[in-house]
This record gives C-alpha cells, structure tokens and sequence, in this order.
C-alpha cells in the first residue's frame, strides 16, 4: 500500500498505470531518502562540494545502478567519449547530466545513517553500527507500515560481501566481521525474514557481536539464539495471524514453534543439531521402506500441539512443525538420468520421469525456504552492487547491499504486479534510466538546468554559485586544468599528463583549480590551485568559506 492508500497486489497493474519510477518509489523508504540527503549533503560541504537536492541524489542512484549493467576496466572510462577498444562501445555516462567529478564527490560523501560527532568511549562497536542502523530501521518500519506477506514466511541469512578489515580486535573496518564455511562469501550478515511468494523483504537484522547484542534479549536469556533471532524480526508482525513461518536448521527447534505460537504464528522448520524435546532418536530408529516413506509423533509442549515427521528423499529429513504434519501433499516431479540397462550392455543412461510422494509439511517448507535465496541471488549475480563498485568504506557496501535488497524487492512487486517478461537485468537498466530522469530533478531527461536553478534560488549562495559556463561540474567547484605537459615515459616514449600547480593553502602539488578563480585567469598558477577533497585534504572548503562565502565557517577543518 502506498502512502495514498492505493493497494498493489498479484496482477493489480496489468494496464502499466504506475511507472518504473513509481514502483521505485513505492518500496524505497521515503525517510531513508531524506537521512541520507541530509547526512551526504553535510559531507558535501564539509568537503568543499555544492550540496546536492533529492533529485540529484535520485539521479546518482539511477548511476550507480547503470554502471552495473556495463563492462569496465576504469570507471573514469564511463565518462570518456572514446572507446576503450576498437570494437567496444561508448558508454559515455556525462550524458545523464552527472559529471565524473560530481559522481566521485557524492560517491565518496554517500552516508546511509547518522552518526554522533562523537562516539562513546566504552563502546566504539555500537558508537560504528550507527552509520547504517538508521537505514535498518527505516526499511523496517516503512514495511511494517505499507506491506502485508502472504500466508508464508521466510526467514533466513544474507551476506554483504566485504574482504576488507573487520572484527572485533580492532577499531577499524566492519566492527564484526562473518566468515562461514557454507556461505559462498565473507562479511557482514544480515538475518531476515521474506514474505515465501513475492520474496520481498519485510524485516532485517544486522548481525552484531555480543558486547552490542547481548543487553537487547536479556529478558531471553534461557531461549537459544535463533528463537531469539526470529522472535526480534517477527515481533512487530503479531498481528498478522495464522502466517505460518519456515525456517531452516539454524533457527528451527522445539522452542522454536512454542514461542511462534505465542506470537501468533504457525512453525514448519528442519532439525539437525538443535533437538532438545525432539524425538530425534526414535524417528531415527524407524524403518522406512522407501523414497518418500515417513513417520510422526504429535506431542503437547507447553500448550502446543506439535508434529515431529521424519521423511526419506535421497536422505532423511527431519521436521519440526505446528501447521502442516503428514498428510498427503503434491508429489514431486524431477527428470534424472538412469541406467536403466546393463552397464555391461554398453548402452546409454535414460531420462526417467522420476516421482516422489511428499508430506503436506515438507511440500509447504520448500516451497517457501528458497525466497531469500533467489533474493540473495538476485541481488549478487544480477545487480552486483557490491562487485562493480568498490569502495574502502565498510558502510559504504553495507549500505549498498541494504540498496540493493530495495531494488530487488521493486523488481519483484513490479514483476507480480504487471506480469512483466522483464528479466532482472533489462529491469535494472529501464529503473536506472527512469532514476536518472526522475520528476523531482525537473524536465524530462536534463538535469542541469534545474539543479543550476536550484543552486541559484539558495539566498546565502547565489552570488558565488551563479550560472556561469563552466567547464565541468554545476556552479562553484574544482575543476581539472586544462593545459597537459609531455613527459619521457620509463619506455622512452613521449607521454603527456595534465600540468600540476601548487595548492594555495599547503603548497602540495595539484592538478585541480577553483571554476570561479579561473574565470580571472586563463593560465592556472598558485592562486587558484587547490586539493582534492577525495584525498581527505580540504583546503578546497577553506579557500570557499574565506574567498567566497560558501559553506558553514563555524564548522571543524
């Protein structure tokens, strides 16, 4: 449900009423836009940039989500209008009105959450987490608010990949850092629980260490970890009765299905190590005749009625359930190769049609605990935020995965809603194309006029930010000079490099020049040359607030 009331559901938008944009609109969360406007546009300034509006920061995304579809050595390539081979295309991304240089500078001040000035002394782990926790929990709420699953539940675990520093022994990095065995990537993991037929994500949970996880279940201190887990992303959906939850080994238990019962909810898990009340041992003991054979106990546990089945695929499986037990579900279909003759026959395998009964129990759980898996796919193999970006920043790719998981929940609702044939790849290329023309950035493809329009009705702005023709860039900023010098290369070819000038303020060694300084002289010298912010030097910010007025004077060099 959007924030008009207008509902979207299975088959609501077959006509395409509402647009690429507006489905983007509709499952990002609309406080989570404005955090992190205000939280980049603080960085901005701080490091001498202009500051940007909601629709350059929409624009910047719909960027970030182009790249992904491109093949690069560089990424400065994406701005050159000359192909990085002789049969290769131009991908030539100045043409969605963001520069190289304005793309870079947002990059580097993208921030997801607030973070204090200053942390506490005693815990620097939870003082980190802030600069994505607020993402979290806008993503959490606005689901809670304008989303309803179907009748299944999925909860499982996503990774953020990241191979940088992480851990608790040091301050640096990603404060707790996952590595497991079964997983196909390292990092961060996120829990979090999925509606089983659309797969959009309805709750998250960022896995944290003990020293910041521990005083926030005290009161369940006797329940195992998973139960605890589950009881936290879940909570705040009681109301939604009758939804019965699939989980895997990692969560699934006894307790498990008492306390979802409590809650409201029905529980269908597989047990392996977490059997405390179970009667692993005798379901264990059973003799089971053939593939697709199986047995139960029903038991009473503290009020609750469960089921305990075992069942026999390639393998027996055991579950724990207070939904669906035994009975009689939909058979399974597979196509498998089978030597039907001889081996000494020298004949080939045939396909056979092979069939295998199935309790009502198992077909419910696998129908349903593969949502977050295909979204985890989604996001990893299709998108590939964390793969075509990189960044030294661990909130940065935290943050981009907690974006991703948003693209791919519109993708699906966009999907269900319209029957589209898209496939996620040429979806992820129309919602960048509808991103970077957005409504909000004014007119319909160009971008620059509006954000020079914007800039120039900024009272406390306007002298120095006025429209002048600049080389790259919108209003006040740092440009590269224009003048190249030749150089002997190791090899003894002749090779050119732009010509670098000294910063005004530290005297380091240059190649970027003030746009507004330059305007006064054609030849770059001393006066106008400043560092680059990326390189954490702002002398750029200094020179703004002393020369021009711009930025906040009051605020820490």
């Amino acid at each position: 449900r959007d924030r008009f009331g207008t509902q979207y559901y299975e088959d609501s938008d077959l006509s395409h009423q509402t647009s690429m944009f507006g489905y983007f609109d509709l499952m990002f969360p609309p406080d989570a836009i404005e955090t992190i406007l205000a939280e980049t546009n603080i960085e901005l300034v701080n490091a001498g940039h202009v500051a940007a509006n909601k629709g350059e920061l929409l624009r910047f995304f719909g960027v970030m989500i182009t790249i992904t579809r491109l093949e690069f050595d560089n990424r400065r390539d994406l701005w050159s209008a000359v192909p990085s081979g002789k049969y290769l295309p131009v991908a030539f991304l100045g043409k969605t009105g963001m520069s190289k240089h304005r793309f870079d500078a947002m990059f580097s001040c993208l921030r997801w959450s607030h973070q204090p000035r200053e942390g506490p002394i005693t815990n620097s782990e939870e003082f980190r987490w802030k600069l994505v926790d607020d993402f979290v929990e806008h993503i959490n709420d606005y689901r809670l608010r304008t989303f309803f699953p179907c009748h299944r539940i999925c909860v499982d675990e996503s990774i953020s990949r990241w191979y940088g520093l992480g851990g608790d022994w040091i301050n640096e990095g990603l404060p707790h850092y996952v590595a497991i065995d079964r997983k196909p990537e390292n990092g961060c993991e996120i829990q979090n629980a999925a509606c089983g037929e659309s797969g959009v994500m309805m709750a998250l949970s960022i896995v944290k260490s003990s020293r910041v996880t521990d005083h926030d279940m005290t009161e369940d201190n006797e329940l195992p970890h998973g139960v605890k887990v589950m009881k936290k992303l879940l909570a705040p959906w009681k109301s939604l009765t009758h939804r019965i939850v699939c989980a895997d080994s990692y969560f699934a238990s006894v307790k498990a299905a008492c306390e979802m019962f409590k809650l409201g909810f029905r529980f269908i898990g597989v047990v392996k190590t977490a059997h405390r009340g179970y009667p692993l041992q005798y379901l264990g003991s059973l003799q089971l005749a053939e593939r697709g054979s199986m047995a139960a106990v029903v038991s009473e546990h503290d009020d609750v009625y469960l089921t305990a089945f075992v069942w026999c695929d390639r393998e027996r499986r055991y579950f724990i359930s207070t939904a669906d037990g035994i009975a009689l579900g939909q058979s399974y279909q597979r196509k498998r190769m089978r030597q039907v003759q001889p081996v000494e026959s020298n004949l080939p395998p045939e396909v056979v049609d092979l069939e295998v009964v199935q309790p009502k129990g198992a077909e419910v759980y696998y129908s349903t605990c593969a949502a977050i898996d295909q979204h985890n796919r989604w996001r990893q193999d299709d998108l590939q935020l964390e793969r075509k970006l990189r960044t030294p920043r661990w909130d940065m790719r935290v943050g981009m995965s907690l974006f991703g998981m948003m693209i791919v929940d519109t993708y699906r609702v966009h999907k269900l809603c319209t029957r589209s044939t898209l496939t996620p790849s040429e979806f992820y290329t129309k919602l960048g194309e509808a991103l970077i023309e957005n409504p909000y950035i004014g007119g319909h493809g160009g971008g620059l006029g509006a954000v020079t329009r914007r800039l120039s009705s900024d009272s406390s702005t306007a002298s120095s930010l006025s429209s002048k023709t600049n080389t790259s860039g919108i209003g006040l900023h740092l440009t590269p000079v224009k003048e190249h010098v030749t150089y002997e290369g190791s090899d003894g070819s002749q090779r050119k490099r732009l010509r670098q000038v000294s910063c005004s303020f530290c005297y380091r060694k240059t190649t970027r020049v003030c746009s507004e300084c330059l305007q006064d002289s054609l030849v770059p010298d001393r006066k106008c040359g400043f560092c680059d912010p990326v390189n954490n030097r702002y002398c750029y910010r200094q020179h703004m607030e002393v020369c021009h007025g711009v930025g906040n004077p009051s605020s820490d060099s």
